[in-house]
């Protein structure tokens, strides 16, 4: 079988329900958003030290593969599972790493290590997919409601991650000073 088939070069895709749609739709450019997620998560496994952290983020690409998949139609269960206890264990996993951190009080700056800031480049695209999601929801699509919710705790996970990573790598937290004077020429 080729990779190549072709089908795709009018500017039109099938998603995997058979639905034939732009490729620039909401439902495509968001699942081509994940696909963006996966890469960054890819290089954060890369970069993590810690092998807690290492298969974590493993599992995590596994089920950004079942969100595309469902994003794009595909609707057996059995072979791409995710469901509400998913949204659940992601909120289990912010709660046990935002225990391991000081609390935030402040607004963060984005930055520290270089994993800490692959981390929050991979949340912003999540962000980015989840409201390419919700605009397919409300024009084009019928979205599962558990995949926006597991994609707005995912959303959360990365953003606690980023700053847990920095704390154990012993960066502080850059806040956000609203009044910061401009730098000198």
């Amino acid at each position: 079988m080729n990779i190549y088939t072709k089908k795709g070069d009018s500017g039109f895709t099938v998603l995997a329900g058979g639905q034939k749609v732009a490729k620039n739709s909401c439902l495509v450019v968001a699942y081509g958003a994940l696909d963006e997620v996966s890469a960054h998560l890819a290089k954060c496994r890369y970069l993590a030290k810690e092998d807690k952290l290492r298969e974590l983020l493993t599992y995590l690409l596994h089920k950004l593969a079942n969100c595309a998949a469902l994003a794009a139609g595909y609707q057996d269960e059995q072979k791409c599972p995710l469901n509400e206890a998913d949204v659940t264990y992601l909120e289990k996993a912010i709660d046990s790493y935002s225990a391991k951190t000081p609390p935030i009080n402040h607004i963060l700056v984005p930055g520290g290590s270089e994993l800490a800031i692959e981390l929050n480049l991979a949340r912003a695209v999540v962000r980015r997919s989840e409201l390419l999601l919700w605009q397919a929801q409300n024009t084009e699509a019928k979205i599962p409601h558990f995949l926006l919710c597991y994609i707005n705790r995912l959303s959360d996970l990365l953003f606690i991650l980023m700053n847990y990573v920095n704390n154990e790598d012993g960066v502080l937290a850059e806040t956000w000073a609203p009044s910061l004077a401009a730098p000198m020429l």
